[in-house]
């Protein structure tokens, strides 16, 4: 588990989440997370924590997508590559949770001198 409903219920634009929306939402952002990057990595992984924490806060916070805000003299506008409604990553998110997942298949490979049991040694 990424994260836990307490610790979600603290996280910026979050405050007042129902247990009900909280576990829905954390379960359809946990999916979403494990499709990119094994439940292994992610669960040690402080950025796939945050990236977790924000979709979902995301999710609760604009439900529909919206991306612009008009109030009388004030306006706000998203911008378009975090447009989106309900869970979703972003394409930012999905590329860091992929390079995740590409350092820890990287690894260091050492050789190994082996003896010839028939030849000279070395």
């Amino acid at each position: 588990m990424l994260f836990t409903i307490d610790e979600l219920a603290s996280y910026p634009g979050t405050e007042g989440i129902s247990e009900d929306a909280a576990l829905l939402l954390s379960d359809l952002t946990f999916g979403l997370i494990y499709e990119v990057v094994p439940a292994e990595i992610a669960e040690m992984s402080a950025t796939a924590r945050s990236i977790a924490l924000e979709v979902t806060a995301r999710a609760y916070r604009n439900p529909n997508g919206y991306a612009a805000e008009n109030v009388d003299d004030y306006g706000y506008r998203r911008p378009t590559a975090t447009a989106g409604s309900g869970v979703y990553l972003t394409t930012d998110e999905r590329a860091q949770l992929l390079a995740l997942s590409a350092d820890t298949t990287r690894r260091r490979v050492r050789s190994v001198r082996l003896r010839s049991w028939s030849g000279p040694e070395l």
